[in-house]
This record gives structure tokens, sequence and C-alpha cells, in this order.
């Protein structure tokens, strides 16, 4: 009974101490620390769906 107790409370430490971490100091990418624009933040995935169109006769995976 001993072992889960201190098995649990370890990884309650664990788990407070990561999101502290990423709180109070997120990590960030090296485009943000040069003051670039993000790629990712510009993609939009719904208008690649809606736009995307296979050519008749294409063999799709989508049912």
């Amino acid at each position: 009974m001993r072992k889960p107790a201190i098995f649990t409370a370890a990884f309650l430490v664990a788990t407070l101490a990561f999101w502290g971490t990423m709180l109070t100091n997120p990590p960030v990418t090296q485009a943000e620390e040069a003051g670039e624009a993000s790629v990712a933040a510009s993609v939009d995935p719904l208008a690649m769906m809606h736009t995307a169109r296979p050519p008749e006769g294409t063999p799709c995976d989508v049912i």
C-alpha cells in the first residue's frame, strides 16, 4: 500500500513541476526569438480541405 502512495505523490510532484515550468517559462522556437513570423500560424487546414479537389477519376481513400 505504501509503494502506490509514494508513486502517486512523485507523479503529482513531477506533473506540477512540468506545468509550472510550461506556464512560467514556456519553450520558444528560434523563429520566435528572431522575431520572424511563424509559418505554422499562417496555415489554414480548413481552407486547404475545401479548395483541394483531386482530378476526376483519381482513386481516393476518403469515404
